[in-house]
């Protein structure tokens, strides 16, 4: 103990005094980069309000708006040419009168843009710079403005839209995680949001689907009639009741994403262990539990299907394999019903001690139970199990899994007997083997 804290603290200095300032100096130099590259993207463009602003073409249009086709093909030459998002000409009051996307529907020629800050600014007298989302687009983008003077007075505004989208299609391609803050702590810009964006999509849809099937089996009245029916079940016979929530969660999961999963299963199925006594965080884990099963589990089996051309086999096949190979997983919901400890959760009657006696109990008698499940579905232990061995395995792994004294200890003891008598059987043709030698 003495040599692993002596380690560990020896560990932490190192990190300390050796890889965090070259860590610290890394990352120092990556955002000087990324501050370098969004400042000459701004630089880029900085000239260009102002020599706008200076234009014939500019000068003319606010003298005669009816000569703005001269202005329009101008700005959109100038665009092309610079690579800008956007460049148009405000009159004093704020209304668009030329622009380098005249020709497309959503031209901002027409509009008027006077309560923006980069306008206010500008109509004061004095360039300025503003990050916003397009009000006509819906594009976001970084807006430079400067005034146009005509003697001494201001009689319009030219802007340029720099879009930035470029810049953090960069970052993202060199896996930078960079994002760039406001003073008021709203992200201008981020190498990750395009990337959360395409991620939402498929949660997005998977959460319409969990939709049109938790809508459909509430308007029709489905999810309520078969979960009275397991409930009426249940009072009676809890096992039955299980059996069939299983396969109900089953039916919900086939070919759904494991959030929607949770969500469907939760909402339709996990209520009906909950009329019937089971806690609340064991009836989620059940269902939840068969609803992910329903991936390996024919008909439907999608990550058996997905395996299957990799393996180059029948997607059936690999499912029944599949199936093989999980039996133990199978029941040990069952067993986390009939006994709670196993995922901790309190028993009336149980406290202290006595408790974690229970759950130790309980932990000791699923690891048996998957080992003898296992038994009984390949076959082997140490050698080739006999039929009998794995008849008596099965009878052992479901006495296993009731909560009764007397059933566990026939069940130890009976998979005590199959141990026993495997071990002696694979055993003995080495000892007479070495007898013979």
């Amino acid at each position: 103990m003495i040599v692993l804290v002596a380690v560990t603290v020896f560990a932490a200095i190192a990190a300390r005094t050796i890889l965090l300032p070259t860590l610290e100096r890394t990352a120092d130099g990556r955002l000087s980069s990324a501050d370098a590259a969004l400042d000459a993207r701004i630089a880029r463009y900085a000239y260009l309000p102002d020599l706008l602003a200076r234009s014939a073409e500019i000068q003319a249009v606010i003298a005669d708006p009816s000569g703005a086709d001269a202005a329009n093909r101008s700005l959109e030459l100038t665009a092309a040419t610079a690579g800008a998002g956007a460049l148009f000409v405000l009159d004093r009051d704020g209304t668009t009168l030329a622009a380098s996307n005249w020709r497309e529907e959503s031209s901002f020629v027409g509009r008027n843009y006077g309560f923006r800050p980069y306008y206010r600014d500008a109509v004061a007298g004095r360039p300025a710079r503003y990050y916003a989302v397009g009000v006509t687009t819906g594009v976001a983008g970084y807006f430079l403005s400067a005034p146009i003077w005509h003697g001494d007075a201001v009689v319009g505004v030219v802007v340029v839209k720099i879009d930035l989208a470029p810049l953090e299609e960069e970052w993202a391609r060199f896996g930078e995680r960079i994002a760039v803050v406001a003073e008021d702590d709203v992200v201008l810009l981020s190498s990750a949001l395009a990337d959360g964006a395409r991620q939402a999509i498929p949660v997005g849809l998977a959460c319409a689907v969990v939709g049109l099937v938790i809508g459909t089996m509430t308007l029709t009245g489905l999810g309520t009639v078969i979960g009275e029916a397991l409930i009426a079940i249940g009072k009676d016979n809890l096992l039955l009741t299980l059996v069939l929530t299983m396969l109900f969660s089953l039916l919900l999961g086939m070919g759904i994403p494991t959030i929607p999963n949770y969500i469907i299963t939760s909402s339709l199925a996990a209520p009906i262990l909950l009329e019937i006594g089971v806690p609340l965080i064991v009836s989620h884990m059940f269902v939840f539990y068969f609803g992910i099963m329903a991936d390996l589990t024919p008909p439907v089996a999608l990550a058996a299907f997905a395996a299957a051309p990799m393996a180059r086999e029948s997607g059936m096949k690999v499912a029944i394999q599949a199936v093989r190979i999980a039996l133990p997983g199978f029941i040990l919901p069952f067993m986390a019903v009939y006994n709670p400890q196993l995922m901790l959760q309190p028993v009336a009657g149980l406290e202290g001690a006595a408790y974690w006696s229970s759950a130790a109990f309980v932990l000791m008698k699923a690891v048996s139970a998957v080992l003898l499940w296992g038994i009984a579905a390949f076959g082997w232990l140490v050698g080739r199990a006999s039929i009998a061995e794995r008849i008596l395995a099965v009878i052992a792994a479901v006495l296993l899994v009731t909560p009764m004294l007397a059933t566990d200890l026939l069940g130890f003891a009976i998979g005590g007997v199959v141990a026993g008598l495997h071990l002696i059987r694979t055993r003995r043709p080495v000892r007479e083997a070495t007898a013979v030698g």
